[in-house]
């Protein structure tokens, strides 16, 4: 074999491995966008899940009043005000409501829960406390 002949032979073998390196290279290159699209894929599921989980974890009682009527409400924040606990409640019966229920959560002679009605002055409060609490979490009208 000649000089010649075994230049080109080693040419070719090279051209070869460096043909077959640049294959690797974009196989690697696909393998990267791949992954990178299941990532993606995976932390959006994860993000739904999330949401989900938050929407089954809604707190839904029934309130009802003196007066006998029952309404289904869902409970968006408690805290304690002046040494006194309280409740925020949207009705979820009314799609159409867009204020919240403020009561004071009390307990009966008996020791168990009751909610109680406070009046104007304490519900503008208790409503501030409640908005600045909550200013992350929802859009408020006023």
């Amino acid at each position: 074999m000649s000089f010649i002949d075994t230049f080109f032979r080693k040419l070719s073998v090279k051209s070869y491995y460096q043909s077959k390196a640049q294959e690797t290279q974009e196989d690697i290159e696909k393998v990267d966008e791949l992954i990178s699209e299941l990532a993606a894929q995976i932390l959006e599921e994860e993000a739904e899940k999330e949401i989900q989980s938050e929407m089954n974890n809604q707190l839904i009682i029934a309130l009802t009043d003196e007066v006998g009527n029952t309404c289904k409400y869902e409970l968006l924040d408690y805290f304690e005000y002046g040494k006194r606990d309280y409740a925020v409640f949207f009705p979820s019966d009314d799609e159409t409501s867009d204020q919240v229920v403020i009561l004071q959560i009390d307990q009966d002679k008996d020791g168990n829960e009751i909610y109680v009605s406070v009046d104007e002055d304490l519900t503008d409060k208790l409503y501030s406390v409640f908005k600045q609490r909550n200013r992350d979490n929802y859009d408020f009208l006023s």
